[in-house]
């Protein structure tokens, strides 16, 4: 469209915004706004086509929500993607992922049958008592009691020992003798030493007690030293073999030995009394 000057008629003029400025003389002016047009009156067919596009909807709607009403419930997971513009010119997208779970309750019938364990039976625990010169027969061993007494000094291969500073020494001597049919052991007796002082005491051993120095070694100690041997412990024994040892063990001065308890066979606690002095 050719814009004319209204005032000098000149085609050299400028536009911006809607607003005219001739540069021959400076004028300013601005262009009638034409008519706008709205079209013929409408006759009402409008309203109809409306009318069905918008029943056509909700029907599709209602056939929709029937649909979904008797189908099965599943777990479906729906992906939106969002975009936002920032003021840079970078774009940045974020990804939501919606998961729609439906929690779907069964029952079922389940049939439980008690199971009865049976109780193992009863097994009463033995109590032995062994006396000084006794004999008891315990499993496949007899066990005889030889001597229990208390010792100033013990002597092993030449050297000499005595118990340390305010203790004394009992040592109990022991056959065993194997009545099995096969090859055995001779068993560990040990057990603790129990005292009028209701004090228990392990079992000792040389290494426990006071080492005699030879030059220390005087003519009271050998005298009165007591000759010491282990009890072979867990070493074989034939049938009708034996095995016979000592058993030493160190407490305080001040109390008095009472007795040797030992729990060398389940459900079998042996008791070997200490003579009283």
């Amino acid at each position: 469209m050719s814009v004319r000057c209204p005032r000098c008629g000149s085609g050299n003029v400028v536009g911006y915004m809607g607003e005219w400025e001739c540069m021959n003389c400076g004028y300013k002016f601005k262009l009638p706004t034409p008519p706008t047009y709205y079209g013929r009156p409408s006759n009402g067919k409008g309203k109809w086509v409306a009318g069905l596009i918008l029943a056509l909807i909700i029907g599709l709607l209602l056939g929709y929500l029937l649909g979904y009403s008797s189908s099965p419930i599943i777990s479906r997971t729906v992906i939106v993607t969002q975009t936002i513009k920032v003021e840079s010119p970078t774009t940045i997208e974020k990804t939501h992922t919606i998961t729609k779970a439906t929690e779907v309750v069964k029952e079922k019938t389940v049939t439980v049958t008690a199971v009865i364990i049976p109780t193992p039976p009863t097994i009463s625990e033995k109590h032995i008592v062994i006396h000084v010169g006794e004999t008891r027969v315990i499993e496949d061993y007899e066990f005889s009691i030889l001597s229990i007494k208390e010792v100033s000094y013990l002597s092993r291969d030449g050297d000499y020992f005595k118990p340390k500073e305010g203790m004394k020494l009992l040592v109990l001597s022991v056959k065993i003798t194997y009545r099995g049919g096969d090859i055995g052991t001779c068993p560990p007796l040990g057990g603790v030493l129990l005292t009028d002082k209701g004090w228990a005491y392990d079992e000792a051993g040389l290494w426990n007690i006071e080492y005699i120095s030879p030059e220390n070694v005087t003519y009271e100690v050998r005298e009165n030293a007591v000759e010491f041997n282990y009890l072979p412990a867990l070493s074989s024994l034939a049938p009708n073999t034996y095995c016979e040892g000592d058993i030493l063990f160190q407490f305080p001065a001040d109390e008095k030995p009472v007795k040797i308890v030992s729990k060398l066979f389940p459900y079998t606690t042996i008791e070997i009394v200490a003579p009283s002095t």
